[in-house]
């Protein structure tokens, strides 16, 4: 596995090679401190199986820089690492598509499970990190903020979305096959006005279609390990 750290921080640098090594994963690993320096690595090699960005590198202009790195290495799978996200962070990465974000406080296994998981295709966004209070300015979305309306089913798919349930799952959920479940995605995407899944959570929460409760916000949330188990036996 060819893996790429970008990351200032050569404590954290070492302990996540260190973390690699006894783990026993078989990895070719290439770290660098800086923004231009990833940007030499990566146009140096083809493509990594996964690119690990802490957030602190990529300075002011973060989406930009990720839309450049996503350009030059289309094939690699890219992960940012970061302490918490704004709201408009999220949804701007979230329109590059195909970008993982993962929390700083997971556990050493769970790193290591996530990243093969990433570095394998796989997409993953730490489950509702969108939703926490860091993320977002929680308020009472009791009641719509305007005209729009949703099916019941449409409903029930949002419900799921926001829950970072692939397809797959939502349609064993709810009895349906899977390109039903699309239909109401196309569905929910066109009355929030979003462009992919991410999007689509973050504007039902500011619409008031979706609601976050509060208990949520200052929960503990599954692991990633949960969050692949549930995938995997889905």
């Amino acid at each position: 596995m060819k893996v790429l750290i970008a990351d200032s921080a050569a404590l954290h640098v070492g302990g996540i090679a260190t973390i690699f090594k006894y783990n026993g994963s078989d990895v070719q690993l290439t770290t660098v401190p800086s923004y231009e320096q990833l940007i030499q690595a990566v146009n140096e090699q083809d493509s990594y199986d996964i690119i690990i960005i802490d957030l602190a590198v990529l300075g002011r202009d973060c989406v930009d820089r990720i839309s450049s790195i996503k350009e030059i290495s289309p094939l690699s799978n890219i992960a940012i690492i970061s302490n918490g996200l704004k709201h408009e962070q999220i949804s701007e990465i979230g329109l590059i598509g195909g970008i993982s974000l993962i929390d700083k406080s997971i556990s050493d296994e769970q790193f290591i499970e996530l990243v093969k998981f990433i570095a394998k295709g796989g997409h993953y966004i730490t489950t509702k990190l969108y939703c926490y209070g860091r993320c977002i300015n929680y308020e009472d979305k009791s009641e719509p903020h305007n005209q729009t309306t949703l099916t019941r089913r449409e409903t029930e798919v949002l419900h799921q979305l926001g829950e970072g349930l692939s397809n797959k799952i939502i349609a064993a959920n709810l009895g349906v096959e899977e390109v039903t479940v699309r239909l109401h995605l196309r569905g929910i995407f066109r009355k929030v006005n979003a462009k992919n899944r991410v999007q689509a959570v973050l504007n039902a929460i500011s619409m008031g279609l979706l609601v976050v409760p509060e208990a949520d916000l200052v929960s503990t949330p599954p692991s990633p390990l949960e969050f692949l188990n549930t995938i995997a036996s889905a």
